[in-house]
């Protein structure tokens, strides 16, 4: 089961953060958010409201849609919310800085990848295979990948697959699907 939260700024009662997770704990996480929703929150004290709660993630995904289509992104001046996507676990809308574009060009170039990798991505890209999904046991909810999962979690994506392989000690009642 699944919840969607709103953040609304103290100061002016202006909703500024769409989300979704799978607990209430995921709504009041800080740490795993952009800088834009860290420069309002360092302004302003802000409320956790849950719009809806124990709902399918499929429904809170689409709810989420729904609800930063309509209150707008702030970066791409259609409202006032710090979300950088249009919501629903992809990065649909997303914006990357000419900064961003630079610096990942940078630290990409005389990088290649092995003709295993390439295969893999280009399949993956066709839709031939899927990328790793991740179950909460306790729940049932299945996550499309890890990085959602983390999220619902409160977890970093790369401390949440270490758990996951087994290389750390596995605190959650998640697992690769």
């Amino acid at each position: 089961m699944a919840v969607v939260y709103l953040h609304r700024r103290l100061d002016n009662n202006e909703v500024f953060y769409i989300g979704i997770g799978n607990n209430r704990k995921r709504a009041g996480n800080r740490s795993t958010r952009n800088n834009l929703w860290k420069k309002i929150v360092a302004k302003t004290d802000y409320k956790i409201d849950i719009v809806f709660e124990d709902i399918s993630l499929k429904e809170a995904q689409e709810a989420e849609i729904l609800l930063i289509k309509l209150y707008g992104r702030k970066n791409i001046g259609t409202g006032t919310l710090a979300n950088l996507t249009d919501g629903g676990e992809k990065n649909d809308g997303i914006i990357r800085s000419e900064e961003w574009r630079k610096q990942h060009s940078e630290a990409m170039k005389g990088k290649t990848n092995s003709k295993e990798s390439n295969i893999k991505r280009s399949l993956t890209e066709k839709g031939k295979i899927n990328t790793k999904k991740v179950i909460d046991e306790s729940t049932g909810v299945i996550y499309n990948s890890i990085g959602y999962a983390a999220d619902a979690v409160g977890l970093k994506r790369t401390t949440l697959n270490a758990m996951l392989l087994g290389v750390n000690k596995n605190t959650t009642t998640l697992k690769y699907y």
